[in-house]
C-alpha cells in the first residue's frame, strides 16, 4: 500500500479488510477499515485502502477523500497519486488531475499511466496541445495501446494537426481492427484532409 513498515494492528486491518474484499464484500471491508482508521497510529496505510476501496464501489468522491489525505501523508508514493488521479478522472474533476499530475510526476512513472490520464484529463479540459504531448509520451511506454493512438488521433485533431491526427488513427485501427469507433474517428480525420472517397469506404 505504502512503503511505511507496517505495525501489527494497522496490518493486520489491511489483511482483514482484503479478505472482506477478496469475498465480494466491499462494505464489510469499507467498515473494518474505517473502524480500524479510528484507532490507527499510522492512518495513511488505511485511508490509501480506503480509496482504493471506494474507487471499487463506485464511490468516487469518498475515494478522493481519503486518497487526498494519504497523498498529504505520503507524497512520495506513485500509487496513492494514481489512485487518486483515477478516482478525480471518475468524479470529472479533471482540472485536479492536471494539477495532480504534473509532468515532472508523470516522467517518474515508468508505467506511461500517469501519462494517460494526464492526456486524458487535459483532453477534457479541451488543452489539445498538453494532451498530444502525454499521450506521446505514453505510448512511448506501450507502443501497442491502441486505445492511446485514438485519443492521440483526437487530441491532435482538437489541436489542429489533421495529418498526425490521420497518422495516429491508422495506427490504432491497425492495432484494433474491430474498434468501430477508432474507425469513424479516422473516416473523420479524414475528411478534414479532403480524402473524402476513403472515408466513405471506411464507413461503408
Amino acid at each position: 500500500m505504502t512503503s511505511t513498515t507496517l505495525s501489527a494492528g494497522t496490518a493486520d486491518v489491511i489483511r482483514q479488510a482484503l479478505g472482506a474484499a477478496q469475498r465480494g464484500d466491499l462494505s464489510a471491508a469499507c467498515r473494518i477499515a474505517e473502524d480500524g482508521l479510528a484507532a490507527a497510529a499510522q492512518p495513511a496505510p488505511l485511508h490509501a485502502l480506503l480509496g482504493m476501496l471506494r474507487s471499487r464501489a463506485g464511490e468516487p468522491e469518498k475515494a478522493i477523500n481519503h486518497l487526498e489525505q494519504a497523498r498529504r501523508l505520503v507524497p512520495e508514493d506513485r500509487t496513492v497519486l494514481l489512485n487518486l488521479a483515477v478516482a478525480l478522472t471518475d468524479a470529472s474533476r479533471h482540472a485536479e488531475v492536471l494539477a495532480e499530475i504534473t509532468p515532472r510526476e508523470a516522467a517518474a512513472d515508468g508505467t506511461g499511466r500517469l501519462w494517460r490520464l494526464r492526456g486524458f484529463a487535459a483532453q477534457q479540459e479541451r488543452e489539445f496541445g498538453e494532451a498530444v504531448q502525454a499521450y506521446e509520451k505514453a505510448i512511448q511506454a506501450h507502443p501497442n495501446d491502441w486505445e492511446t493512438w485514438n485519443n492521440l488521433g483526437n487530441a491532435r485533431t482538437g489541436n489542429g494537426d489533421h495529418d498526425g491526427a490521420v497518422a495516429a488513427l491508422r495506427q490504432a485501427l491497425e492495432l484494433n481492427p474491430a474498434s468501430a469507433p477508432t474507425r469513424l474517428n479516422l473516416a473523420s480525420a479524414l475528411i478534414l484532409i479532403g480524402e473524402v472517397e476513403e472515408a466513405e469506404t471506411l464507413l461503408r
